[in-house]
């Protein structure tokens, strides 16, 4: 990045970190490669993301007086988040987003409610989250037939360092009765002590 900023150097090829930031006033040219990666992500907010990310490395292009062109490498080029990020147009963009995300019932017309539970035996998560999954299903039941629940699966990245990890998300209105639906599933599950049950309300990340 020194060497960037200094002009030793004329091409800096790096990670997304790259992308916030950073001023280089000479930069008249930005790459972005597979960058509907992300876009696939199982993550509501994945759309999101991957428009704030792009439309923040093309800033880093042009920032001096010389004008500034972006390339962007996509395997789907006819994806309307190109177009916005083409054309920048931010409104569009979420006004789009807030139409899927009502017709789906996400945020911000739900809130959510993610359970994982991580273990190092496969074996062992895999039949705990399943059990979790009974006890909430009885607890909506009881509490709030309107919460939706998705799950149980693998999470979106499924093994970290030797923990497996599976979870279980709630969709619903009012937080209170989700709160309280979790508790009564919680409350009956008898969780193997070598498994750890991780209850994220309104989570930022669902990977």
């Amino acid at each position: 990045i020194d060497g960037m900023k200094s002009g030793k150097i004329d091409i800096l090829l790096g990670t997304q970190m790259v992308a916030k930031g950073l001023y280089f006033p000479g930069v008249s040219v930005v790459g972005v490669l597979m960058a509907d990666i992300g876009l696939n992500l199982p993550d509501f907010r994945a759309a999101e993301r991957i428009f704030s990310l792009l439309v923040q490395v093309a800033g880093r292009s042009g920032r001096g007086s010389t004008s500034g062109t972006v390339f962007i490498q996509t395997r789907d080029p006819d994806h309307p988040i190109f177009r916005f990020i083409k054309s920048q147009d931010y409104e569009s963009f979420y006004r789009a987003e807030l139409d899927e995300r009502r017709v789906l019932r996400y945020p911000p017309f739900s809130r959510i409610a993610r359970l994982l539970i991580r273990g190092e035996s496969e074996e062992l998560a895999a039949a705990a989250i399943e059990s979790l999954s009974a006890a909430l299903k009885k607890a909506i039941e009881g509490i709030d037939k309107n919460v939706i629940l998705l799950g149980p699966v693998a999470a979106p990245v499924e093994k970290i360092g030797d923990n497996y990890r599976y979870h279980i998300i709630l969709k619903g209105r009012d937080t209170t009765r989700i709160r309280g639906i979790i508790r009564e599933a919680r409350d009956e599950l008898k969780l193997n002590k070598k498994l750890y049950l991780e209850i994220d309300i309104d989570p930022v990340d669902m990977m």
